[in-house]
């Protein structure tokens, strides 16, 4: 018993020590140091990940400056017409916002084209406080693969920025069964006087899946297992279980 109360104030104390160092790093942002030194401390804001999350969501309302910027037009301007200096200040703030969004976005998607985008920011999050509210549970490894689907969605819609609040909304529907954006759908399947069933693949866990459902199946009957779960209603059911992708959707009407 001892043990175990020293242990629990080592990892507090721990715990302390490493905040107090990412505060540190975050004080730096907007202190009178070199370009370079800040640039320092926010790659080690990021390589904390989800440990640095809760400290720049405080720091999202600092506003001294992190460093001036030229946002000139500079493109497609002949050379004897160069365009004046356009600075603006870039406040902590913002920098703090870039560095949430460097380390909730999952690197590397398979729809990733070389094209002109809409947009460079590939994720929006509206509300910081409640978005870490929910996801604070999470490893960074869960938060990537759930929001993994999204980014794929990004460049699918060549790059059109994608709204994390909408990542628990339907992306269309089989019937009356909603399929979560992200999903990929694999050939149909149908036994003859049985059922009909069209299988999907998404990459994110079977919680995360199942919570969608509970969410947009509210009327329908869930039976949980070791697998994953089942939800049914009067003539149709969706079966999740786990996959090397991370869950697969087993959706089946039942004929006539």
């Amino acid at each position: 018993m001892r043990y175990f109360a020293t242990l629990v104030i080592f990892v507090s104390l721990l715990s302390a020590q490493d905040a107090s160092e990412l505060n540190g790093h975050i004080t730096l942002l907007g202190s009178d140091v070199p370009l370079s030194k800040k640039q320092e401390a926010s790659r080690k804001l990021v390589a904390a990940g989800t440990a640095a999350i809760p400290l720049l969501i405080r720091a999202l309302r600092d506003q001294r400056v992190y460093e001036q910027r030229d946002i000139a037009n500079r493109m497609n301007i002949p050379g004897n017409a160069p365009p004046a200096p356009r600075l603006v200040k870039i406040s902590v703030s913002d920098r703090c916002r870039d560095l949430l969004y460097e380390i909730i976005t999952p690197i590397g998607s398979p729809f990733d084209g070389k094209f002109k985008v809409y947009s460079e920011q590939k994720l929006r999050v509206d509300d910081w406080d409640a978005w870490w509210a929910e996801n604070r549970h999470k490893s960074l490894a869960a938060i990537h693969a759930e929001l993994t689907p999204l980014v794929d969605e990004y460049w699918k819609r060549h790059g059109t920025t994608q709204n994390i609040r909408q990542a628990g909304e339907p992306a269309e529907w089989e019937g009356d069964i909603p399929i979560p954006k992200g999903a990929r759908a694999n050939p149909a399947s149908v036994a003859p006087g049985a059922s009909r069933q069209k299988t999907y693949e998404i990459a994110a866990s079977v919680d995360t899946v199942a919570a969608f459902y509970t969410r947009h199946l509210r009327g329908a009957k869930r039976i949980s297992g070791e697998e994953g779960a089942t939800f049914s209603k009067p003539g149709s059911s969706v079966r999740l279980t786990r996959s090397g992708q991370g869950t697969r959707i087993i959706v089946s009407f039942k004929s006539g």
